[in-house]
């Protein structure tokens, strides 16, 4: 990895009040949708009793839109159950065919003192050191127990496709839209990557629900085509995807999974359809996550937050 590497480490003006970004996405140079990946795990290791501990990077993202210039990305990590752990860093990795991957980096290194933390932190993107055409920014953030290169790190991470200057020239590494969960346990083995991906035809970009800058209301029967599968890496062990699960509005935190469509043991790849007209018209949230164990040391989850909207009338 060459080139462009941004490292801050606590800057004020780069850690915004938790309030400072609204999911509507207003206020930016180009349209954008709010995006989110999460990484879940659960560690047999822990005193605490295996309590999941999870990280979520949220943004909103100019999805298949032209940027240029200086872009800056406004992540909304947060942290849960993982008290006493630091946000270690806030990064966007740009991916393309033929090209070197660019990193884009802030360090925070900023500590959370309850079992709940939120943290905007900007990070900007200058774009003029990356060619022309179609790049894959993986928006990523990363916990650990500290600064040092030891200890349990929690990443969760994403592959969304934006357009730098133009929508013509290089290819994204990966062109799939999709969210990422990868875990480095207390005893250095790296579990992941388990992700959560829109379609698995380039046919199916055309159907997500928000494009050319909007979204596209979905009504009646819906069927997004959905993946949970896992993914690569060098030096990674490689579990199978145990289960699946795909729900609509969950709210985990106040122990509510959502209106659960899909939760099965193995992989997903199918259409997963629901009845919008059971659901009030409005912006909804649509989850699907894949599952992986090691046997001893832990459980690994991750997960992507697609919002839509149902217009029905």
């Amino acid at each position: 990895m060459t080139g462009f590497v941004l490292l801050l480490a606590i800057v004020a003006a780069l850690l915004l009040p938790a309030t400072a970004q609204a999911e509507d996405c207003g206020g930016y140079p180009q349209p954008r949708v709010y995006l989110g990946t999460q990484s879940w795990w659960a560690d047999d290791e822990l005193a605490s009793g295996g309590d999941t501990q999870h990280v979520h990077a949220e943004t909103c993202f100019p999805l298949e839109q032209v940027v240029s210039e200086v872009t800056t990305l406004d992540v909304v990590v947060k942290m849960h159950n993982e008290q006493g752990r630091m946000l270690r860093r806030v990064r966007v990795d740009a991916a393309a065919e033929g090209q070197e991957t660019e990193r884009f980096e802030v360090q925070p290194e900023t500590f959370c003192e309850s079992d709940g933390c939120t943290f905007n932190v900007a990070v900007p993107i200058d774009t003029s050191l990356l060619p022309a055409g179609r790049w894959e920014w993986r928006v990523a953030a990363e916990t650990s127990d500290g600064t040092a290169a030891i200890g349990r790190r929690n990443l969760a991470t994403s592959g969304w496709v934006t357009c730098v200057r133009s929508c013509e020239g290089v290819t994204p590494r990966n062109e799939r839209y999709e969210a990422r969960g990868w875990y480095r346990t207390v005893r250095g083995s790296a579990k992941g990557y388990i992700n959560g991906r829109w379609g698995w035809l380039p046919s199916h970009d055309a159907e997500f629900p928000w494009r050319d800058g909007a979204f596209v209301p979905v009504s009646g029967v819906w069927c997004p085509p959905l993946k949970a599968l896992a993914g690569v890496q060098e030096g990674t062990t490689i579990e199978p995807i145990e289960r699946s699960f795909v729900s609509i509005d969950p709210d985990f935190h106040h122990g509510s999974p959502g209106f659960v469509l899909h939760d099965e043991p193995g992989g997903l790849q199918e259409r997963v359809c629901v009845d919008t007209t059971a659901f009030p018209d409005g912006q909804h949230k649509l989850f699907v996550q894949g599952y992986s164990s090691d046997l001893f040391l832990g459980q690994l989850w991750g997960g992507f937050v697609i919002p839509f909207e149902i217009a029905n009338g």
